[in-house]
């Protein structure tokens, strides 16, 4: 057969006021007797109780305990207990599988390519994390950083924190702080900001809410970096959504109206069709009759959106050291390249244009 390295089933999650344990209360019999009418008394019954630790409530009774929060239930030396931290034994792996916990995780090994691991709370990993996927409830900090192979993922409601981000697609509700982005797809609902000894932003593409702050972008042989502020990325990310999906269903559209189109006047000439270009001619016009409707949805959102686009002002970007030709700059609906290296570099939008000032 097979192993599935990924699935081991190592923790057994719970939500509050789950019923983890119920006592059955002992049943101590009845004296009987024998065969010559003596008395037997029945055997003596031992009292058991629930043992319980942290994280535990008990009914008045005593016969069932319930966990009090959300963890994973374990029973150790007949006590049950409810954890809201899981640790790791080492490195994420195959002697691990995939880890989805409902709380904080903390890994003091590496998290090896080709594992996930989910929280509802934060996500600590003291060693590397290689191609492997990341979710968390609350902040993703990596003490070491993430080389990403082309694979890896990281997604946070809140901040993302790493030494470095090197080929990785990273998303983040909140702030990202990162020694190096390289070679990344990288966004944030707030700031990005690339700090420390490198604090280069190179090969990447970068997209905050707010602001990107870093040393250094791009490279001096000019390697393409984009820098994007102003618009959230799901805003963003749904915007280009729209504008496909209107050009498809509309060039759909055109085709379907044109067979339509062929078959009526085939109907009218013969007076009658085919029962396969009959159900055709009835299925072309319902489908025409759903992208009108999806047309009118879309076309208004995504007016609405491209109206905010319009009127944002955007973000800003500071680059305290190097900004290198090859790198493009957005700032809300207004885009930019740089083609000569910029000094201790402040981006902001004024109206249709993109101004270079002072960073301090």
């Amino acid at each position: 057969g097979s192993v599935n390295y990924h699935d081991l089933n190592m923790i057994e999650n719970v939500s509050a006021d789950t019923l983890l344990a119920r006592l059955t209360p002992a049943d101590h019999g009845a004296a009987g007797e024998d065969v010559l009418g003596m008395p037997i008394e029945p055997h003596k019954v031992r009292e058991m109780v629930l043992k319980y630790g942290r994280n535990i409530r008990i009914t008045e009774d005593g016969t069932e305990i319930y966990s009090e929060v959300n963890g994973d239930v374990m029973l150790v030396n007949d006590t049950v207990f409810v954890n809201t931290e899981f640790k790791v034994d080492g490195d994420v792996g195959p002697v691990t599988g995939d880890i989805d916990f409902d709380g904080l995780i903390v890994i003091p090994g590496n998290i090896l390519a080709g594992y996930t691991v989910k929280a509802t709370g934060d996500i600590i990993v003291n060693g590397d994390v290689e191609g492997a996927t990341l979710e968390s409830g609350g902040k993703i900090v990596l003490k070491r950083g993430m080389s990403g192979m082309g694979k890896g993922e990281l997604k946070a409601k809140g901040d993302v924190i790493s030494n470095f981000i090197e080929n990785a697609k990273v998303h983040a509700g909140g702030k990202v702080y990162a020694d190096a982005i390289l070679g990344s797809e990288v966004s944030a609902g707030s700031d990005i900001i690339v700090s420390g000894k490198r604090g280069v932003i190179a090969g990447s593409q970068v997209s905050s809410a707010t602001a990107i702050r870093a040393i250094n972008a791009g490279t001096d042989i000019e390697t393409f970096t984009e820098l994007d502020v102003g618009i959230d990325h799901e805003v963003r990310e749904r915007y280009h959504f729209l504008e496909k999906e209107v050009d498809n269903i509309s060039k759909e559209r055109e085709t379907l109206e044109k067979n339509v189109n062929l078959l009526k006047k085939r109907l009218a000439s013969k007076g009658s069709l085919e029962p396969p270009k009959l159900k055709q001619l009835k299925d072309s016009a319902e489908r025409m009759k759903e992208i009108d409707s999806l047309l009118e949805q879309y076309t208004d959102e995504f007016s609405d959106i491209s109206e905010k686009i319009e009127e944002s002002q955007g973000g800003v970007i500071v680059i305290s050291g190097r900004t290198y030709p090859g790198v493009k700059l957005c700032i809300s609906d207004v885009s930019t390249f740089i083609h000569g290296i910029c000094q201790n570099s402040r981006f902001v939008r004024e109206g249709a244009d993109i101004r270079v000032k002072a960073a301090n």
